[in-house]
Parts: structure tokens; sequence; C-alpha cells
């Protein structure tokens, strides 16, 4: 996959190019569809399959008084859409100057002047601007440019006839509903990040963890998961999950902690991605640290019948 770095000025490729749009936060189903409308058209007219990413995301700009939100990095996000099939990303800098454009004037000077889209489509529930009115004012102003270029795709429904949104993910993520979540995302929910140095508390009981901080992801239920962890090498271990900030010992930060099974291996630095499969229980506060030990040793044991 081809990316495009407009924020280094890097001049894309205006010859016949079909420019997917939305935030695409998660690549849940519908997000599937908007790529796969794109990547179809692309295939027909001879058009280069393309999306339009942003970063900050642009809800960090408008809104950034609000907790993390996010649920996927960047890197997840691209190898989502190349393997859905996407040719082209074009990466670009959200900024105040963007917030500022009208919906016509985002549409001439983004995909007119700026990318020269031949072809665009998007959800008809995309996200713009603050309002339903900006986001109909936005899909008016596509349909005024691009006429027939322009491929609305309908909304997508669950089994319930719901519409599917990230904030629906989002709401079941954080009532520990992960079987709702993995639904509507057409996969399981995985956080993925360097692994760090922490305290080194978990060794000390028998349970040595892999630290991955948070960052921009939503935090889900805080608790114990059992959990599946791809390595940098393709490897994928099961284990034990901890999404917390660790009140036994006072801790104050949140952090992803995994411990892996039959795993002894230091990989400091390297990147990790690990699904979270199913919540075992939420989150406490233990009277020593033998009886944090005995519970997660208990933990271990769930997770293992769950990811038999």
């Amino acid at each position: 996959m081809e990316i495009v770095d407009l924020a280094a000025r890097i001049a894309p490729d205006k010859r016949n190019a079909v420019v997917a749009l939305g935030t695409f936060d998660g690549m849940h189903l519908e997000d599937q569809r908007v790529i796969a409308k794109a990547c179809e058209i692309g295939r027909a007219v001879g058009a280069v399959s393309s999306a339009l990413l942003f970063e900050p995301h642009p809800r960090r700009l408008l809104h950034p008084e609000q907790p993390p939100f996010s649920l996927m990095n960047t890197d997840q996000r691209r190898r989502s859409m190349d393997a859905h099939g996407l040719e082209r990303i074009y990466l670009g800098l959200f900024s105040p100057d963007l917030v500022a454009l009208s919906a016509t004037g985002f549409v001439q000077h983004m995909m007119r002047d700026v990318l020269g889209a031949s072809y665009v489509c998007a959800s008809s529930r995309i996200q713009f601007g603050r309002s339903d009115a900006d986001r109909a004012a936005f899909l008016q102003a596509l349909r005024t440019a691009y006429g027939d270029r322009f491929a609305e795709v309908a909304p997508t429904e669950d089994a319930n006839g719901d519409y599917i949104a990230s904030a629906d993910i989002r709401r079941a993520l954080q009532d520990g509903d992960l079987p709702r979540a993995e639904i509507l995302l057409g996969r399981p929910y995985a956080i993925e990040g360097p692994v760090v140095h922490g305290a080194k508390l978990g060794r000390t009981i028998g349970f040595p963890t892999l630290n991955i901080p948070l960052g921009e992801y939503l935090r889900p239920l805080l608790g114990i998961y059992a959990s599946k962890s791809r390595l940098p090498d393709g490897r994928r271990l099961p284990g034990v999950s901890y999404i917390g900030r660790r009140p036994t010992v006072g801790g104050v930060e949140e952090l992803l902690e995994t411990f892996l099974f039959d795993f002894n291996e230091t990989i400091y630095g390297q990147s990790v991605e690990t699904e979270l499969v199913r919540l075992l229980r939420p989150d406490q506060t233990f009277s020593s640290m033998e009886e944090m030990r005995q519970q997660i040793a208990n933990d271990c044991e769930q997770a293992r019948r769950v990811l038999a």
C-alpha cells in the first residue's frame, strides 16, 4: 500500500483516484463497506482506490476535553485497509484551518485542489463538523461537486436493526461486552503498542507481564481479560491481560499488562498487539500481594479454559 503524506507536502498523484471518506476509527463493518465500495469503483473505472485519513483524529481537535476514545492506532488502520484491498492512503494533518472551512469549502480545497479526486465515496452517516446539519451540508456539497461520481453508502445495520457506529462499540467496550463489540467491529478489539518497562511487581509473584501504554486508546471496562497477543515475529500467544491502575499497589497510570502463558522472553521496545477475548472480572483491590497472587492464578486457569 502506498502512503502519501500530505503534511510533508508530497504532491499526490492526481491521475484518476477514488477517495473513501470517513474517520475509519475501528474499521468496523460500515467502514469496511465504504472501503469495499471504493475498491469496487476503482476496479470498474481503472482508478486508484484510496482513503483520506487525518492525524490527529478530528474529534481530538474538536473536543480536546474528552478522554481517550480511539479504537485503533494508525498502524492498525493501515493494515486493515491494506487487507481489504485499498491501494493508497492520503495522510493529512487535521488543523484549525480545516475546521474553519465550510462543507463546500472543504470539498473544493481538499477533494478538488489538494487530492484532485475523480470519484468519492462515503457513508450517508459520515461524521463531519459538530452536528447533523453539518453532515447534511457536507453530503450535499459532495453530491453537488461530484454528481454520479459520488457513491453514498447506505447505513449498515446490526441484527437488531440498529445502525453500526463507533459510539456503540465504545459503549460495549466500556460495559465489558466484548462479544457485542466484536460483532460490530467484525474482529476482536485489539490494543497495540511498544512494550515498556514497568514496576516489575508481577515477576515477584510469578506473573511477569508485558506492559503497554494505552495512549489515545479508549479505556474499556477496567479489569482482567482472557487475551491473545501477536508478537513481532507473528506468533499469537494466549494469556491474561489487565487494564487498570493497580489499586492494590497504589498505581495511578492506566496500563495494559499481559501475562503470556509459557513465555519468558525479553521484548522491550517491540510492538505487540493484544486482542481482548473475554472479560473475566472487573478490577478490584486486594488486601495483600498473596491474595492478589492467588486470584491471578485463578484468572489464568479460567482464561486457559476460555481460550482452549
